[in-house]
């Protein structure tokens, strides 16, 4: 996957919300800490009310670029795919297609 073309469909305030939580967490453990696995949650929920809907390999993507390990960007990635699909159950009943990467 190309890294500039996930970067470039990321909003600028979703890269800030990133390394926002880049510099909250522990990155030796990424979210797998349970204060930092709430404080991904909270900020996903916010972006996702805020009507960011960035593909996950995007989020992966610069969260590697912001220097989180390959396993712990995999895993927030995760996260913000989970958050965003059950939102999108509660709210429109049907997941959206995530911003799909050229």
């Amino acid at each position: 996957m190309d890294l500039a073309n996930c970067q470039d469909q990321m909003s600028a305030r979703f890269k800030k919300a990133l390394a926002d939580l880049t510099n909250h967490v522990n990155l030796s453990t990424g979210l797998h800490h349970d204060a930092d696995l709430e404080h991904g949650i909270d900020l996903f929920d916010k972006l996702y009310d805020a009507g960011e809907y960035p593909h996950p390999d995007a989020v992966g993507s610069e969260l590697r670029r912001l220097g989180w390990s390959d396993e712990h960007s995999r895993h927030a990635a995760g996260a913000w795919e989970v958050i965003a699909t059950l939102r999108d159950f509660q709210t429109r009943k049907i997941p959206r297609p995530l911003a799909r990467i050229p």
